[in-house]
Parts: structure tokens; sequence; C-alpha cells
């Protein structure tokens, strides 16, 4: 475990409305804080606390429980791995296959409103329910284009209602299903166009209850309401303010700011609650607060930033600071 706090980011909040369910104002927020490195933790390895993001291609997802407690999938040792919040391990579970409970290829990871763990199974091409200590609870899917089948799934998203989202990458479109994995609807296809995708890769639940979802071919990041109507888009392919590429995983802090793994640019993004840009920070190498590949995001309940940083094998912390 390393830990600095020599990497410091200014980041400008938005102020104004929140984006409370109920329709009433946040209290605002300051108008400015910064974002600081404080600690990267793992290193390449199946032993404890060591990760095997990449083979040939990169994957990881990354989440964090109402308890603070945060849980990788460990994408090529096929397993989930669970640590506080200092990168302490406290626990891990799966195994190669594909009976319950086991695991090929983990990457998209999300937490239930009662706190079980979902998680996206690219490899066997189904979402797996486990308890918070891993206990096998249930499992859907299958390959195929039908409606509840998979091609490659890679992000997972929870509504604090219970709804489940996923990225069904390869079948360029979000299913949804409802809190026991029987589905609901699906949307979208193959393209540039309005509610289209070219590889969708993580999809995330504002507190509106709005979808996002990361277009990574197409450089942008998709809006919709909870039933999959369009809503809007912003981003575009390139290396300036705002710009993606390669956008992967997505986040949103309890304010509405959403984070985003820029994984081409090797750099964090983030938007405000209106969707326009705020501040980006990382760039290319293995030193503290730098990325390699930037693949997936998530923050907890003090706003703190966890990186799944995947060709240097560790998850990356950033906090704010007033």
């Amino acid at each position: 475990m390393r830990s600095s706090s020599t990497v410091v980011v200014s980041l400008v909040l938005a102020t104004g409305l929140g984006c409370g369910s109920s329709g009433d104002p946040d209290p605002a927020p300051p108008a400015a804080t910064t974002y600081q490195f404080s600690r990267a933790w793992g290193s390449t390895g199946n032993g404890d606390g060591q990760f095997n993001f990449h083979n040939g291609p990169v994957a990881a997802g990354v989440a964090v429980d109402a308890s603070g407690f945060v849980y990788v999938a460990d994408w090529m040792n096929h397993r989930i791995q669970k640590f506080d919040g200092s990168g302490v391990f406290v626990a891990r579970w799966g195994s190669p296959g594909s009976g319950d409970g086991q695991l090929y290829a983990p990457i998209g990871i999300a937490i239930a409103p009662n706190g079980d763990v979902l998680v996206a199974e690219s490899g066997n091409h189904r979402v797996q329910r486990f308890t918070s200590t891993g206990t096998f609870v249930a499992r859907w899917g299958g390959q195929g284009a039908g409606n509840g089948q998979f091609r490659n799934p890679n992000g997972i998203a929870v509504s604090p209602g219970g709804a489940i989202y996923v990225a069904d990458t390869f079948n360029n479109r979000i299913q949804q299903f409802d809190a026991t994995g029987a589905f609901v609807r699906a949307w979208g296809s193959g393209g540039t166009g309005d509610g289209q995708f070219s590889l969708v890769y993580a999809v995330a639940i504002s507190p509106s209850g709005k979808v996002y979802a990361s277009d990574d071919g197409n450089g942008r990041i998709q809006v919709f309401d909870a039933a999959g109507a369009f809503q809007s888009k912003f981003g575009s392919p390139g290396t300036g303010d705002a710009s993606l590429t390669h956008p992967m995983g997505i986040a949103f802090d309890t304010a509405g700011n959403l984070f985003v793994a820029d994984f081409g640019n090797n750099r964090v993004v983030e938007y405000d609650v209106a969707n326009a840009f705020v501040r980006k920070w990382g760039s290319p190498g293995t030193g503290d607060g730098q990325f390699n590949g930037p693949y997936a995001v998530a923050v907890d309940a003090a706003a703190a930033v966890y990186v799944a940083d995947t060709n240097n094998n560790r998850i990356e912390k950033f906090v704010r600071v007033p």
C-alpha cells in the first residue's frame, strides 16, 4: 500500500438545484474544493490484494457499498476482492468456471439497495448476485441477442428501487431487469445516432433517476430516462476539455456530479449536474495520481473517488479536501 498527498487537483463543483428524487434543492456544495491523491493498492499477481486486470485486453470493475467497503472485479483472476476504504484486504470469492458462484472474466460490479453485490460476468455472458460476504444468491443470462441474453456484458448499475441495468456491450444495448432478474426492457443498437452505441461499456444511475451510458467508440456519454427514452448526450472524441477517448467506467457522487474513466486519455473527467465540464485529472504513467488505462470508477458517500488503473494493476483513491 502506498500513501501520498503530493498530487492535488483543483475542482470547481456545480451549485444550484440538486438531483434528489423529492425534487427539492440539495444544499449547495462549497464553491470550490480540491481532490487529492490519497493512496493506491495492488500489484500484479493472484495473491490476496493483487490483481490481474490485463491479458492482452484489459478490464476491471470497482464499487463501494454504504459502509465504505470497496469491491473489485479482478478480471483475469476470475474473482471478487473486498477491501476496506484504506485498501486493507478483507475477503475474496470466486474461482474459474461456469457453475453457481464461479466466475469467468467478471467486469461490472454494483451494490443493490440491500447490500447484495451484482456482478456482470463477461466470459459467461451472465449476471450473478451475491451477498456482501460472497454467498451465491442468483444468476441469469446466457450468450445471445434475445431478451435477457448477453454478449460480453461489462457495466452494471442498480437504482435505489432495485431496478438493474446492464451494459450489454457487444449487443450495443442496455437491458433493464427487475430486482429478481426478470427482464423488463432493452434499448439501443449499433450506430452513431441518438440512442445508438458503438460498444456501450458502462451504465450509471443519477440521483434524479436518469440512466447514463458510456458510448465507447462514439466518444460520448448518453442520457436516458428510466424507461430508455433518449434525453441528451455530451462529449466527443478528442483530448481537449470535456473530450473523451474511449470512455469506460462512470459513477456519480451524491450531489449528482459525474466522474468518467477516460481510458484513452489516461485521466478522469468530471461533469456537473447539468452535464457541463468541471475538471479533468491524470496523465500517463505509474506514479501517484497517474494512470495506465483507467477502466472503472466508483464514488463513496464522502465523495472519495476510486479508480481501477488496469495496466498498473492497482486501485487509486482520491479524496475531496475542503
